[in-house]
């Protein structure tokens, strides 16, 4: 019996095509002791390899050549090679720093994210897709690798010469090559394998070290640091690296130490065997037992006259309550058939818990720490005017990632603040303490301005309007996190900072819209997930919270309503309709006096 062959999932001739390009690059050879020779016409098959990829997957909206390069091992096998060989002083050499550079354009579309909902989706997609996630997750772990030869410090030397040159001088080939390498770190902190422990090849703390150890961190806090004044149009790209980097991880948890994370475990352990056992104690009061299965059947009126309904089992005899609620039990549910809703990409998710190893939470935390010193208000001061342009680069995910990271980075500030004063309490230095009770909050000054809650206010108002749960949750937990630190600044030690705080929350509940947002999103909660749930009680417990503390201070708070405004011009809109009206009846009556003669 003969078995026919399965079609090829790619067209022959493109394969041919793309594996002659990949074997004429380069190889491996026994002459040379195992090392990576490039082939005579190298750069050129990598001009090549670069135009089959935009011409052929990118125009036809196809994915057959990453899948030929992906089985033809090109990047393990070619690029990693050729990167990893290119010497620290490879910058002199033209010809390699042309291959090095086109090694990267090839590696950033190949590791770029799958962004493609159902829709959009293709027979060509949906047999190619499995397969390139897959793929991209072993370029990950290579990249990532510690033997893979400084894959990323060597991307990072690939741009230095570009980042060295003043912006106002810099060409639009030094932009393209600093975006490049911004969005290769981008794509390799997105890339994710499901179910891979915290410690795995491709997990957020393998990232987080790679970065740490191969000075991306630190490129990053150079680009962060001056952005407006030498960085222009990376803030975006920068945004996203940050958002990836830091989604799901706790602040709370990155600055506690060994001994203080071992003691919050244990101390969730003992919570949730306690609520366990709780459970387990409420369900024996009605447990079932030995002889509880004797026929017992009962009648309970009901409210209309001559219908009665049964109820079985020995506890419906407890009481009335009961037995009506074992009733009640015995009804079936119509679920409501719901409306089919878009597939959020997994990708943008920030609400499911990361765990970092202990070496990760050390470098990340010294990275946070820094960022907040140096970076955090130049970058967020410049992504703010670029949303309110509303520049090209701007896309809608961005302003979501731009409120979730003010507020990761405003708790990690509080959290901060608060371990250094528990641990100036304990210390019996003086003048440490007494200079950090006179540390102001200038470090996050730049979200704490009208024109940032005017364009949360925005943002809020439009996500509740169109029903975007996830871009209202974000908003949320930013609002949340913008009320607490000014609560801290109304208790801080300086005039300045308590003068501040008093003119924003002024500012926050003179509104009456405000106070009607909050009250709209904790009234449109039904199915968006716990982590929404969470958001949207905490900021209505500290906005309440808040506003008690400070009416209490302030007897004489005054809110003002929209409503009423409305009403008054509506009535003055009338009046003065009323009046033209009588005046055009007036001159209509004289005209009819005037022409019948009775009026001179």
């Amino acid at each position: 019996m003969e078995f026919e062959e399965a079609p090829s999932p790619v067209d022959p001739e493109v394969r041919a095509y793309v594996y002659s390009l990949v074997s004429a690059l380069g190889g491996t050879g026994t002459d040379e002791d195992g090392h990576y020779i490039l082939g005579d016409d190298a750069l050129a098959c990598l001009k090549d390899l670069k135009k089959w990829l935009k011409l052929y997957d990118e125009k036809a909206n196809r994915l057959d050549v990453a899948r030929c390069l992906a089985e033809a091992n090109l990047v393990e096998g070619d690029l990693l090679e050729i990167l990893g060989a290119w010497p620290e002083d490879g910058t002199e050499d033209k010809v390699k720093l042309k291959i090095a550079l086109s090694c990267l354009e090839l590696l950033v579309p190949l590791t770029w994210p799958m962004e493609k909902n159902d829709s959009q989706m293709t027979v060509n997609h949906h047999r190619h897709v499995p397969y390139i996630q897959l793929a991209q997750s072993s370029y990950k772990r290579a990249v990532l690798d510690s033997q893979s030869k400084t894959i990323l410090r060597t991307a990072v030397r690939i741009g230095l010469p570009s980042i060295a040159i003043p912006m106002s001088e810099r060409t639009t080939r030094d932009e393209g090559i600093i975006k490049l390498i911004l969005y290769l770190f981008r794509n390799l902190s997105i890339i994710s394998t499901t179910g891979e422990s915290k410690e795995g090849p491709t997990s957020r703390s393998a990232t987080i070290e790679a970065f740490h150890h191969q000075d991306v961190l630190a490129l990053i806090l150079t680009i962060c640091s001056n952005m407006g004044e030498d960085f222009n149009t990376q803030d975006m790209v920068i945004l996203e690296l940050l958002f990836h980097l830091l989604k799901g991880v706790s602040p709370e948890k990155l600055f506690m130490d060994q001994a203080q994370l071992q003691k919050h475990g244990s101390n969730e352990l003992g919570a949730l065997l306690a609520k366990e056992k709780n459970m387990h104690r409420s369900y024996a009061k009605n447990a079932p037992s030995r002889h509880n299965r004797f026929g017992t059947m009962i009648w309970v009126k009901r409210d209309e006259p001559g219908k009665v309904s049964t109820v079985s089992g020995q506890d419906s005899l407890k009481d009335g309550q009961h037995a009506l609620s074992k009733m009640d039990q015995s009804k079936k549910w119509n679920r409501p058939k719901q409306r089919s809703r878009e597939v959020e990409k997994a990708n943008d998710r920030f609400d499911v818990p990361v765990t970092l190893t202990n070496n990760a939470n050390t470098h990340l935390r010294a990275f946070i720490e820094e960022f907040l010193d140096s970076g955090f208000n130049p970058l967020f001061n410049h992504v703010r005017r670029a949303i309110e342009r509303e520049a090209d680069r701007v896309f809608e995910i961005h302003t979501q990632q731009f409120f979730y990271l003010i507020s990761w980075f405003l708790e990690a500030e509080r959290v901060r603040r608060q371990k250094k004063h528990e641990a100036e309490k304990k210390s019996k230095n003086n003048k440490i303490a007494e200079t950090f009770e006179a540390d102001s909050f200038a470090l996050v000054a730049s979200v704490l301005t009208q024109e940032t809650f005017v364009l949360l206010n925005r943002f809020m108002q439009d996500r509740l309007d169109m029903k975007a749960w996830r871009e209202v949750n974000a908003g949320t937990m930013c609002f949340t996190q913008i009320l607490l630190i000014v609560q801290d600044m109304a208790e801080s030690s300086l005039e300045e900072d308590q003068e501040i705080a008093e003119n924003i929350q002024n500012r926050i509940f003179y509104e009456e819209t405000t106070h009607d947002r909050i009250i709209a999103i904790l009234r449109g909660y039904k199915d968006q997930g716990f982590g929404y749930l969470d958001s949207c009680t905490e900021l209505s417990h500290v906005f309440l919270r808040m506003l008690e503390r400070y009416a209490r201070e302030n007897v004489d708070l005054q809110v003002r309503s929209k409503r009423r405004a409305r009403k008054k011009r509506k009535q003055k809109a009338a009046a003065s309709f009323q009046r033209r009206r009588c005046r055009r009846r007036c001159r209509q009556r004289r005209r009819w006096r005037i022409r019948n003669g009775r009026c001179s």
